[in-house]
């Protein structure tokens, strides 16, 4: 998945609907141990543990869904911007 790679393995609900990721889906990929909670809506791809980006990419994806901002921003960006991080 490669929104996932641009965002330290973190995905948002909400993109991966716009994805065209069925609610279903994304329940079968919990289940699985494909995807996992991190926060309300916010997933963490592949059954890795969480570091301290991928924490820091699920806290901004779970602010972008919870104002409910575009689908199409880039919480990597984000998290560049707000960390310094080139």
């Amino acid at each position: 998945m490669r929104l996932a790679a641009r965002q330290h393995g973190v995905v948002a609900r909400f993109q991966l609907l716009a994805a065209g990721v069925s609610a279903e889906q994304i329940q079968r990929r919990l289940q699985a141990g494909r995807l996992t909670a991190l926060h309300e809506g916010v997933y963490l791809v592949g059954a890795v543990a969480p570091t301290h980006a991928n924490e820091m990419a699920a806290l901004l994806a779970y602010r972008l869904a919870a104002s409910k901002l575009s689908a199409h921003g880039s919480i990597l960006a984000t998290f560049a911007i707000a960390t310094g991080w080139r």
